[in-house]
């Protein structure tokens, strides 16, 4: 029986879509290191929260007398589309809400999906990163004015 030799962290479910500039990587969120407050707990409720705020903005924001601070990216496909249709699907993640626990369970909203009645499945996630040239992830959540926001759109063929 041969071994599996595939590294999670470069397989195509490991990462989303192709990066929209060649400075822009994309990094799985659940490699992050999660660091607690005082509490000893991550305040995910809150993240949830800012991350809502964020994509219902589309994009940098203030938030509880916090910046939140990030950009939005459009994958390869999604932005060969005409501009009406990318319009709707930008809308639609914007005004997304069906947060299931299934996908969602710590309610952290950093990822959904849209049915889009032609395209099929549209995905989107919030990643997080240190700065804005987006080479670090982001260790620390709980910091919203130290933490840049990359929200990312993309078709599921580009999962």
């Amino acid at each position: 029986m041969q071994k599996n030799t595939t590294d999670s962290r470069t397989s195509p479910k490991a990462t989303i879509g192709k990066p929209a500039h060649k400075n822009d990587i994309m990094v799985e969120t659940s490699a992050r290191k999660d660091h607690t407050m005082e509490t000893g707990q991550l305040d995910i409720s809150r993240i949830g929260k800012q991350n809502d705020a964020f994509r219902q903005n589309l994009g940098s924001c203030q938030f509880d007398n916090l910046t939140l601070n990030g950009k939005i990216v459009l994958s390869q496909i999604i932005t060969a589309l005409p501009l009406g249709i990318r319009c709707e699907i930008v809308l639609a993640v914007r005004d997304y809400s069906a947060f299931l626990i299934e996908i969602d369970p710590c309610a952290e909203h950093c990822f959904g999906t849209i049915n889009h009645p032609t395209l099929g499945k549209i995905f989107w996630k919030i990643e997080y990163f240190t700065d804005e040239s987006c080479e670090l992830q982001s260790a620390d959540l709980e910091i919203a004015n130290g933490t840049f926001r990359v929200l990312t759109i993309l078709h599921s063929d580009e999962w």
